[in-house]
């Protein structure tokens, strides 16, 4: 875990060559939102098994008003992307990887645009081709490999333009070697020259379009053309700690705010205890079913998101727990979803916080060989089940477990934090934030050993899984409360980024620069 500590101004990103992307702009004396902008494009270059031009992104942004926003940069579905049109290839069951798990225009993006209208009203001034020219030269020149993208699923290889963009002669690249990507350069090019609009409605959405025809994903020209990203009311849950957003479905941000806003009305008094783990195990699961409920109605016509976030519901929710018993919970298996979290706080105070991501690493596996955009694999968060609340059709959002979190605690402290992780992801947020709340550092915070239930697959239950360092004496305990409990090196939550900033000190986890 890496940590640092700035005076004024921060970027915290998946890798060092984004982080100082983010720093270069802002001593051009960019905003937050324009050094975000740049850290986001070159990630996009950087980190493809966590993110691509071709995925999609929510934002979180904390002018120095205080006024939280999201910007939802969400795809959906394509014209071409029915159960009937999948059946008809042969498909019983949506696929994980290949064109067909591409059914969801990316909305990544569109993200930048919006973020770089915001950026605007707020005094900025830079020029498009100035942000985007760090991503450019990553992508012309090269940028190493690293361990992460050399980790991966064996059946990517098959996948549309896969070898041809990360592999070397069918073979993974070694870590350090420099990987260009002249396509995607190109692209990057150009749409600095004609502005980000063009990957929608001009030459890049062309390009694009025509390659998606020819490999069979079932997104058209028009589904690009009609894209908009979204401006949104964060949810929000106010607790004794300080006022914490996220964004609303389809992220899971809901879980985070729920799970976290039980576990301050149970009165744990200690943290690692049995206790505050119990507690927040607990919490959690109440956090999940209330995501679950918000994903079904993301429009908010039947469910009353906010509503699940009053004092009285938390009250009631926290009433009901067992402090001594675990209880029962069905969970689905579902896919990690990886995510590069980007966090950026400027000398004005103006905070962002964005996840970006196509899908499980490196997404579908398709590369568009004439922009070198590669694709999410958005149509994983379907079903070809009819009678689904998540059946497969035509212009739909996809569920994402991208949840940034913004938070306003006690002693004036910010905080913007996320990670990568489905079920995982919300819990280990609320964990962080029960930290820091109780006034551990970050690093203190990020660094201590986390718990998480969830099911990895099918053929195995809900199990609490717990940090190698964890206390015996208390998994102990939770295993006699109930918990089904598994020791790993993995608790299903990677990639974690965070920054908190009080007055004119700012610390940060992650790959790290600032002023």
């Amino acid at each position: 875990m890496t940590t640092a500590e700035f005076a004024l101004a921060a970027v915290v990103a998946p890798d060092d060559l984004a982080a100082r992307a983010g720093q270069a702009l802002l001593i051009e004396g960019g905003n937050a939102l324009e050094a975000a902008v740049a850290t986001a494009a070159v990630a996009a270059v950087t980190s493809p098994q966590l993110n691509a031009l071709g995925g999609d992104a929510l934002w979180l942004v904390r002018p120095p008003s205080g006024r939280v926003r999201a910007i939802e940069a969400v795809g959906s579905t394509g014209a071409k992307a029915s159960i009937r049109a999948y059946r008809d290839q042969g498909q019983d069951t949506i696929p994980r990887l290949g064109p067909m798990a591409a059914a969801t225009v990316p909305g990544l993006v569109g993200g930048l645009m919006q973020a770089l209208d915001v950026a605007r009203a707020l005094g900025g001034k830079l020029p498009l081709d100035l942000l985007l020219s760090a991503a450019i030269g990553a992508a012309r020149t090269g940028v190493p490999v690293s361990a992460g993208e050399v980790s991966r699923d064996a059946l990517l290889i098959e996948q549309p333009g896969f070898a041809t963009a990360f592999m070397d002669d069918g073979k993974p690249w070694a870590v350090g070697t420099m990987r260009t990507a002249d396509a995607l350069a190109a692209t990057l090019e150009q749409l600095a020259h004609a502005g980000l609009n063009d990957f929608y409605r001009g030459d890049v959405a062309r390009e694009m379009a025509a390659d998606m025809e020819r490999l069979g994903v079932p997104v058209t020209r028009e589904d690009l053309r009609a894209f908009q990203p979204r401006w949104r009311e964060p949810l929000q849950v106010v607790t004794q700690a300080g006022t914490l957003f996220a964004p609303p479905p389809p992220s899971q941000g809901i879980a985070a705010l729920v799970g976290f806003g039980i576990a301050e009305r149970l009165g744990i008094d200690r943290l690692d205890s049995f206790a505050f783990f119990h507690g927040l195990i607990e919490s959690a699961k109440r956090g999940i079913i209330a995501r679950d409920k918000a994903f079904t109605d993301f429009d908010g016509i039947d469910v009353d998101h906010d509503g699940l976030l009053t004092p009285d519901a938390l009250r009631a929710q926290a009433e009901a727990l067992s402090m001594e018993r675990a209880a029962d919970m069905p969970f689905e298996v579902s896919w990690p979803e990886r995510a590069a979290v980007i966090a950026v706080t400027d000398m004005t105070g103006l905070t962002v916080v964005l996840a970006q991501s196509c899908g499980t690493a490196f997404g579908s596996g398709c590369v568009l060989p004439r922009t070198g955009v590669l694709l999410a694999n958005g149509a994983t968060a379907f079903s070809m089940e009819e009678r689904s609340p998540f059946a497969l059709a035509p212009g739909l959002r996809p569920r994402t477990a991208l949840a940034p979190v913004i938070a306003t605690l006690k002693g004036a402290r910010i905080v913007a934090l996320g990670a990568s992780g489905r079920e995982a992801e919300p819990q280990a947020m609320a964990q962080i934030l029960a930290r820091l709340a109780a006034g551990a550092t970050v690093e203190d915070a990020c660094g201590a050993p986390l718990c998480a239930v969830f099911r990895r697959s099918k053929d195995e239950p809900a199990f609490v899984h717990i940090d190698e360092r964890f206390d015996g004496a208390i998994a102990r305990r939770l295993r006699s409360a109930g918990h089904e409990v598994m020791e790993t090196s993995k608790i299903g939550v990677a990639d974690t980024a965070a920054l908190v900033r009080a007055g004119n000190r700012i610390e940060t986890v992650g790959a790290s620069a600032g002023l």
